[in-house]
């Protein structure tokens, strides 16, 4: 009988989760997500001044193509920082990453920490994804 064959599917969950999203002049740090959800309850904004060691806006500023029209948008901050020693990664190494392949490395490590679950030893698998795009292919015209 066909109803009677049971089918075994691998058991998948979630169980931890992260984010490090900006916070503006709201707060001096980057929102996790639980901040991030206080802040939206509060109804927060976000915004600031686009900070100068990101890029100087007088000289991208305009209404051209490939222009900046804004001086104003969220940023992270402190994108440079990255404890490579917690990860088992020189600082050579460190410096040739990209800048999201260092925070993708730090978040999901941040997720596994949220699960709770003692991780170390175990048969855990990390499921993540990324952006290609990096900060650090911004130059200055």
């Amino acid at each position: 009988n066909v109803y009677e064959t049971s089918v075994h599917y691998p058991t998948n969950c979630i169980v931890g989760i992260s984010a490090e999203l900006p916070s503006g002049v709201y707060a001096e740090k980057n929102f996790d997500y639980k901040e991030f959800f206080e802040f939206l309850l509060n109804k927060g904004e976000a915004y600031e001044e686009i900070p100068t060691d990101r890029f100087d806006i007088r000289s991208w500023g305009g209404h051209a193509m490939g222009q900046v029209s804004t001086s104003h948008g969220s940023f992270l901050k402190e994108v440079d920082f990255f404890d490579h020693t917690e990860f088992g990664i020189s600082a050579k190494d460190a410096r040739a990453m990209a800048l999201s392949t260092r925070k993708l490395i730090e978040l999901s490590f941040l997720a596994l920490l949220d699960s709770g679950i003692d991780y170390r030893g175990q048969n855990v698998g990390c499921f993540a994804s990324g952006t290609a795009f990096d900060i650090l292919s911004i130059a200055d015209p």
